[in-house]
């Protein structure tokens, strides 16, 4: 069997990683459904014997009229959980940030505070659907195929890090809004861990995104096409 030098590489990071295999400590930035996926998988990753997490945290905007799905499930699993914007000492404490679903800009400040850096569940195909509510624009210009990227998180701009892996799916017929959230959502999650269980190993494969290739959602429409998408 022939390999090319960086399959190699990344064969040989994977063994060394599970010989001196160093379980992560991940503070979460997540709000709603979708980025409940991401963190139950983490959450449940933490129970493994053999799981590449050994300590999680969370960390969420305050909401006035209501608790976030996120801020919920932490407080029924006792994961300790912090108000947004956390302070750099605190995420000193932690290997990495796994961000999903979060709307707001990680500052230069806490991007560095983590050793390993800080990651992002994204769903779309970047660099397709920079920015918000990527699911609603797939479904609002009939697309036939989306997907989920992990990519590293960079300061000032979002979505513009390197890509670490990407999977594509089908949009079904049947597909609205909730349905399509929901198989992106733990598609992108189980992508993570996968990510997580060799970080040495995607992270040596990193590819840049394709600048030919971005495109942003409409704004106006997400709005306009609030009650129907949200429905269900």
């Amino acid at each position: 069997m022939h390999f090319t030098c960086r399959t190699f590489q990344r064969s040989k990071s994977l063994v060394n990683q599970v010989r001196n295999k160093k379980r992560l400590k991940v503070l979460f930035f997540g709000t709603d459904q979708f980025a409940l996926s991401t963190l139950k998988s983490l959450h449940h990753e933490t129970g493994l014997e053999n799981g590449c997490i050994n300590n999680l945290e969370s960390c969420c905007s305050k909401m006035k009229d209501l608790v976030p799905p996120v801020k919920s499930y932490c407080s029924q699993h006792h994961i300790p959980h912090h108000n947004w914007p956390p302070c750099t000492t605190l995420c000193r404490k932690f290997d990495i940030g796994v961000v999903s679903s979060f709307g707001h800009m990680i500052p230069t400040e806490i991007i560095s505070s983590f050793p390993l850096g800080v990651f992002n569940v994204h769903g779309s195909i970047l660099p397709k659907y920079r920015g918000a509510a990527p699911i609603i624009h797939s479904l609002l210009n009939g697309d036939n195929k989306t997907g989920v990227t992990i990519m590293e998180v960079k300061p000032n701009k979002f979505d513009v890090g390197d890509i670490l892996a990407s999977k594509e799916i089908d949009i079904l017929p049947e597909d609205d809004r909730p349905k399509l959230t929901k198989r992106v959502g733990e598609i992108g999650a189980e992508l993570l861990i996968e990510v997580l269980n060799d970080l040495d190993g995607y992270l040596m494969d990193k590819r840049q995104q394709d600048s030919s290739k971005i495109t942003y959602g409409n704004k106006t429409s997400v709005r306009v096409s609030h009650q129907v998408l949200f429905s269900g």
